[in-house]
């Protein structure tokens, strides 16, 4: 037999594991066709702040088989009406998803305030961003180098679910954000699982820490938290933190299946 290379044994194995952003990603079966509820509330009072859906549906395109996960939210920020919208769309092949396209869109007061798309290309490892800013009268077009430690910011609930199941409890990634823009961050999976009370109801839980990795500055920027189901298929339950770094609104935001 011939012995590979150091450099290509490196390379299969990067390609083979499930860690490899969101690139022939395990995505349970189950979620095909579920939809989900979130209502958030701010947490210095409880008042509401919004409220999304999100639904994973199955359909046939360009290729074969995709997944197409349709996010909408709608609330009150400062005073203002938003909504906004986010497609993903996943190729589906053998139980694993690899990340497409992403298009967002925000609406505030009627008017479009922002909107992006990100397309994935990865035999060349790359992502084409296009993002607009309307009220700053910004376009910027660029393409980001992917890899495996880059998941997109819309994507990080899928991978969020997957730690558990891997019992990752320390993961360094980055994120790239719908302006092309990428930061470092880090997950710290809880040892043990906790039992949470949502809708009068008890979960046992496996709490996940995110916190950057931005050098001395990182001191000043707050974790976030999320949690997740302590069973398969591991769904994200809550998430409490700043929605948008220092400064922004602190919520909480509760979660639940709907079917």
């Amino acid at each position: 037999m011939k012995r590979r290379s150091l450099a290509a044994i490196i390379l299969i194995s990067v390609l083979a594991a499930p860690v490899l952003g969101l690139y022939r990603f395990d995505f349970p079966p189950d979620l095909i066709g579920s939809k989900f509820y979130a209502e958030t509330r701010l947490k210095k009072d409880g008042s509401f702040f919004g409220r999304s859906t999100t639904t994973f549906e199955k359909v046939n395109g360009k290729g074969g088989e995709h997944l197409v996960v349709n996010g909408k939210a709608e609330g009150t920020l400062n005073g203002k009406a938003f909504d906004s919208e986010t497609v993903r769309d996943f190729i589906l092949e053998n139980g694993r998803i690899t990340s497409s396209s992403i298009k967002g869109k925000t609406v505030v007061s009627g008017e479009v305030s922002s909107e992006y798309s990100m397309d994935f290309d990865w035999q060349k490892m790359s992502a084409a961003v296009d993002f607009f800013d309307h009220q700053k009268n910004q376009h910027i077009s660029k393409t980001v180098p992917i890899g495996p430690d880059l998941v997109a910011v819309q994507e990080l609930d899928l991978y969020l679910c997957s730690l558990p199941a891997r019992n990752a409890r320390d993961v360094k990634l980055k994120a790239l954000l719908p302006n092309g823009q990428t930061f470092g961050f880090i997950f710290k999976l809880a040892e043990r699982p906790e039992t949470l009370t949502i809708d009068g109801g008890q979960m046992v839980c496996r709490k996940i820490e995110l916190k950057p990795d931005l050098g001395l500055i990182s001191v000043f920027i707050p974790s976030v938290y999320y949690w997740v189901k302590d069973e398969p298929p591991y769904l994200l339950v809550r998430f409490s933190g700043m929605i948008g770094g220092p400064g922004s609104p602190d919520v909480i935001q509760d979660i639940k299946q709907l079917k």
